[in-house]
C-alpha cells in the first residue's frame, strides 16, 4: 500500500496570530453577535406584541445598541494595541490552546533560563476591563430598574452591538494585512 508523504507545514508568527484571531476572536464574536441581536430584537417585538412599545423604548434600545457598539469598538482597538505592543506575550496563545502543546508543556520540566517577555501592566489592563464591565452592567441595569425596557432587550442589545462591532473591527484589520 502506498504511503502518502506530506510536507510539514511551517507557520510563522503572523500566520499563528491570524489563526488565533480568526478562531478565538472573530468566529465567537460573530456568532454571539447574531444570537444577541435576534434575542434583543425579539424582546422589542415582544414589547410591541403587548402594545407597550413607545418612542422612549425605541430610543433606549437604539442607545443601548450604540453603547454596545462603542464598547466593542474600544475593546477591539485595545486588543489590537496589545497584539502590536506585546507580540511575544500573545504569540504563543494559539499554541497553548491546542491539545498537543498542552501535552508537551506537561512533559517538559521548567527551565531556569527562560526569557521573560514584557507583559501589559496588570493594574492598567484589568482596570480598563473593570471600567468597561461596570459601564456595561450599569447600562443594562438602569433600563430594567426603571422599567423602560424589556429584560431581554436590555441585556442582549448592548451585547449585540459589542460583539458585532468587535467582529467588524477585527475583520477590517485582517483585510488590511
Amino acid at each position: 500500500m502506498a504511503k502518502l508523504i506530506t510536507e510539514k507545514r511551517l507557520e510563522n508568527k503572523a500566520d499563528r496570530t491570524k489563526t488565533y484571531i480568526q478562531t478565538f476572536i472573530m468566529v465567537p464574536s460573530v456568532l454571539m453577535g447574531m444570537v444577541s441581536l435576534i434575542v434583543g430584537y425579539g424582546g422589542i417585538i415582544f414589547t410591541f406584541m403587548q402594545d407597550a412599545l413607545t418612542g422612549l423604548t425605541l430610543l433606549d434600545s437604539t442607545g443601548l445598541l450604540f453603547f454596545g457598539v462603542l464598547l466593542g469598538w474600544g475593546h477591539a482597538r485595545y486588543q489590537q494595541h496589545l497584539f502590536l505592543t506585546y507580540p511575544e506575550h500573545y504569540a504563543g496563545h494559539f499554541q497553548l490552546l491546542t491539545p498537543g502543546a498542552r501535552r508537551k508543556r506537561r512533559k517538559k520540566e521548567p527551565r531556569h533560563n527562560v526569557r521573560e517577555y514584557p507583559k501589559p501592566h496588570a493594574a492598567v489592563h484589568y482596570g480598563i476591563y473593570a471600567a468597561g464591565a461596570a459601564a456595561l452592567i450599569a447600562s443594562i441595569v438602569f433600563p430594567i430598574a426603571t422599567d423602560r425596557l424589556n429584560v431581554y432587550a436590555a441585556i442582549f442589545l448592548p451585547l449585540a452591538g459589542y460583539f458585532n462591532a468587535k467582529f467588524l473591527v477585527w475583520r477590517r484589520r485582517m483585510r488590511q494585512r
